[in-house]
């Protein structure tokens, strides 16, 4: 939306400056000075649109340092998300390491027989469960 004043302002002011040449053009020709006031014409265009070149310049120069400051932001933010990420990940790979690292040796009877037994891996949330359930 700012754009588009940005826009209409540029142009308002491209079209002043050329009016303002149109103008002067007019009154040298019609002063008579036509052959001999090239000169006078050459300062009086400059002398008009210079502070008009000079304001636009300024401008554009604000302009373009404002949008890189938003654009510095922008990529701030998503390099603070790609950080996130990162580390996100690599904690669930971590994770998932020591998860499958776990194991748990013990032993069950069955049929008066001790059977010697090894949980590894996610199994063993199971086999924890298990065992809670039967303590309550």
């Amino acid at each position: 939306m700012r754009g588009k004043y940005y826009l209409l302002f540029s142009r308002f002011l491209l079209i002043l400056a050329l009016v303002l040449v149109v103008f002067v053009v007019f009154h040298i020709v019609a002063s008579g000075k036509v052959g001999a006031g090239y000169s006078d014409l050459g300062s009086a265009v400059d002398g008009l649109t210079a502070p008009f070149i000079g304001i636009a310049a300024a401008v554009l120069t604000f302009l373009a340092f404002k949008m890189q400051v938003i654009a510095n932001e922008q990529v701030q933010k998503q390099f603070e998300l790609q950080q996130f990420e990162s580390q996100f990940y690599e904690l669930l790979r971590l994770h998932k390491e020591n998860v499958n690292e776990m194991v748990i040796q013990g032993y069950v009877y069955e049929d008066g027989k001790k059977i010697e037994r090894e949980i590894i891996g996610r199994k063993i949330f199971v086999s924890n469960v298990t065992e809670f359930m039967s303590l309550v």
